[in-house]
């Protein structure tokens, strides 16, 4: 794993800045999935094109917290002193977070065209964690091919389990596992790592590549929110998807 270099900002977004914009722009997505699809109607093929182009607008805000968050996953392993502890907060958000995503977002408590972004995250800090190891217990060409095999069978399983597909256009848990490849292998080059991420941005579009200002508008600070906020954070996101699934 590569050491955290020193970094000299001021201004720009702390971490819980970060998680702030984040969860915003997930908002947005979430608005447009069950509050203004449904109201256009049962066939998008009548409906006013006002209310498909708000539609799509919001949902490609939302498509631009995937950078964020995947700097989120990559910082807050890397930094962690307990990663089972961490790993499995995470577990359990994607576990609790998957019928009120279902129900948001399609109106069935049970849905298998799209998983929660959440298990994506889960998946995601897997794969790093893996390549950690291999990295300190394998060299040579034969570490090499182990990790790329990690990071193919990690971007199949997001593929496969259609982790955060959104209206079929962009596979957010596949773009987010890029991401954190791109920040984990790069991070000691700010230019390189935001070029290569940029770039990761091309499957999606280049829309989620517009959350990477964020992250590269970034202090590298904590930031002066309460410890207990992190709870929040953490209860925001299913509880966000249950009352739009109820409205």
């Amino acid at each position: 794993m590569t050491e955290e270099r020193p970094r000299r900002r001021f201004g720009g977004f702390s971490t819980w800045g970060l998680k702030v914009v984040a969860g915003c722009l997930l908002l947005a997505g979430t608005l447009s999935t069950a509050m203004v699809l449904p109201s256009l109607g049962p066939s998008l093929e009548s409906a006013p094109v006002g209310g498909l182009t708000l539609a799509l607008a919001l949902e490609a805000l939302s498509w631009c917290a995937v950078p964020i968050y995947a700097w989120l996953a990559w910082t807050g392993m890397r930094k962690t002193t307990g990663f089972p502890a961490y790993v499995g907060r995470v577990a359990l958000l994607a576990l609790v977070s998957e019928v009120p995503y279902d129900l948001a977002t399609s109106g069935r408590p049970w849905d298998m065209g799209s998983q929660n972004p959440v298990i994506g995250v889960l998946c995601a800090l897997v794969v790093l964690r893996m390549l950690d190891y291999l990295q300190d217990t394998m060299g040579g060409w034969k570490g090499a091919a182990a990790q790329v095999a990690v990071i193919a069978a990690g971007l199949a399983w997001m593929w496969l389990l259609k982790v955060g597909v959104r209206l079929g256009l962009v596979q957010e848990g596949v773009l987010l596992l890029l991401y954190c490849l791109a920040f984990r292998y790069l991070d000691r080059n700010e230019n390189t790592m935001m070029l290569a991420a940029t770039l990761v941005g091309l499957a999606g579009l280049m829309i989620p590549s517009m959350g990477l200002l964020a992250v590269h508008y970034r202090n590298d600070k904590l930031g002066s929110w309460p410890s207990w906020a992190k709870w929040v954070f953490y209860l925001l996101y299913p509880m966000h998807l249950l009352v739009f699934a109820l409205i």
